[in-house]
């Protein structure tokens, strides 16, 4: 074996599309990632996870961190509106 084929202890993100919860897998590889790349499952929700980068990673959990703030606006400013119109 030489350093060019040697397997190599790789650490690769998974974030989940549906969840944005991300985790890590520790696998023994060839030094060129499968192509492509394979899709795993969200061990949370049991959705698709698709490899993710470091910068990659923060967004998508931005997103989903606006995301829950933008629903909770929604869901106050709604119960707000049928407060003030309901009848007592």
């Amino acid at each position: 074996m030489t350093p060019e084929t040697d397997p190599v202890y790789q650490i690769t993100d998974y974030t989940c599309t549906s969840c944005g919860r991300t985790f890590s897998l520790g696998i023994w590889t060839p030094p060129e990632p499968p192509n492509p790349e394979p899709l795993l499952t969200c061990p949370h929700c049991k959705q698709t996870a698709v490899l993710t980068d470091p910068a990659e990673k923060r967004t998508i959990e931005e997103y989903f961190r606006l995301r829950k703030a933008v629903n909770l606006i929604l869901h106050t400013r709604t119960r707000e509106h049928h407060q003030r119109t309901d009848p007592p």
